[in-house]
């Protein structure tokens, strides 16, 4: 099982996803919120969809919507 997909790349990652993949991983733990327009997102987000981890901490993933949290957010790896 690999949490958040894993040690191979950023946490979340497509790219950390395919690499557990590829390491015969059976399961990979992510969390995945709805965006205020409704589209699953996966970010970490606490047990709310607080992202605080993002010092955002006043804000939650379902206040902003998908094109906004694809701006703001974005992972080491550039994701």
């Amino acid at each position: 099982m690999a949490h958040r997909g894993g040690n191979w790349s950023a946490d979340n990652s497509i790219t950390n996803f395919k690499a557990a993949v590829e390491n015969n991983v059976e399961g990979v733990e992510t969390d995945v919120w709805m965006s205020k327009d409704g589209v699953p997102m996966i970010v970490h987000g606490g047990d709310d969809g607080q992202l605080a981890l993002y010092g955002l901490p006043e804000e939650y993933v379902y206040d902003w919507t998908c094109d906004e949290l694809k701006n703001k957010l974005k992972l080491p790896n550039g994701e």
